[in-house]
């Protein structure tokens, strides 16, 4: 898994340097949450689901691992690894969405 992520990196790397991080979580990570998570995982809800909101940098941090895309917590279940846990439930997202996130891009202001 690790290789073709870092060769899908290698490849869209020119376009993404192109990008602010604003720009990239906003044109390629907002949209897949805004349509897949942000029902279930959203401030607009009166509980977000296990109290994850991924509509705040806050409620995004918390499961982004920095640095280290593979290993955020986000990163495990969009990408089906986890075992107990595989989100969205309506089933798993393609891979361009998978690959484009976990952005580590959280510099961003909401």
């Amino acid at each position: 898994m690790i290789p073709r992520w870092i060769s899908f990196a290698l490849v869209c790397l020119p376009a993404v340097a192109q990008q602010t991080g604003a720009d990239f979580f906003e044109s390629k990570i907002r949209p897949v949450l805004a349509d897949k998570c942000y029902g279930c995982h959203s401030t607009r809800l009166a509980i977000p689901v296990a109290g994850l909101a991924f509509d705040t940098k806050d409620g995004l941090a918390r499961v982004v691992t920095a640095g280290k895309p593979d290993q955020s917590r986000i990163y495990q279940v969009i990408s089906y690894n986890d075992p107990h846990v595989k989100l969205p439930p309506s089933g798993k997202l393609p891979h361009s969405a998978i690959a484009a996130g976990p952005s580590t891009h959280l510099e961003y202001d909401f």
